[in-house]
């Protein structure tokens, strides 16, 4: 009786599909997908590749429960639920968002700590540039000329003050 079951889920799952069409999905022959879906017990690896190609959900194609499409479970669980799961569930959520938001702010602070790093450099750099052009005038313009250079040192040196300014991160 079980095993009519079955079977006749095996028939609504294959719909029209031949008995080829189900056997490429498969990769099984024909003749044995055939002898399957008229009565022959299935293998395993048969079900298997039936449930995964076709989005089963394997515990309704076995044992006639849950949602027939694997897509279906989720939000047959949902209703299943009591008030007290879901807030479990939650509440496990909301712990890994915590633990992804620390990693963040660490990586953040691993950020800005370069970034200092690099605007005293950069401070470092200029002064020596500055100190350069003061001893050769002509060569100290770039690509922009004369009036680009200076707005350009300008906003990094204005930048680079900011960054120098700003209070170091909270020790955790």
């Amino acid at each position: 009786m079980a095993d009519d079951a079955l079977h006749e889920r095996l028939a609504t799952v294959a719909g029209n599909q031949s008995f080829r069409e189900i056997a490429r999905q498969t990769g099984l022959n024909a003749e044995t997908v055939r002898r399957y879906m008229q009565g022959q017990a299935p293998s395993a690896e048969f079900l298997v590749a039936l449930c995964k190609t076709l989005g089963i959900n394997a515990e309704w194609l076995l044992l006639g429960k849950g949602p027939m499409r694997a897509d279906d479970i989720h939000e047959e669980a949902l209703k299943a639920a009591s008030a007290g799961d879901l807030l479990i569930a939650m509440s496990g959520n909301i712990e890994g968002l915590v633990g992804r938001v620390g990693r963040i702010e660490r990586y953040m602070q691993m950020l800005e700590v370069q970034l200092r790093g690099n605007a005293k450099l950069q401070t470092a750099s200029n002064t020596a540039t500055a100190i350069a052009g003061e001893t050769d005038e002509g060569d100290a313009t770039d690509e922009q000329g004369p009036s680009g250079s200076d707005t350009t040192r300008a906003r990094a040196r204005k930048i680079g003050d900011a960054v120098a300014e700003r209070p170091p991160p909270a020790a955790d």
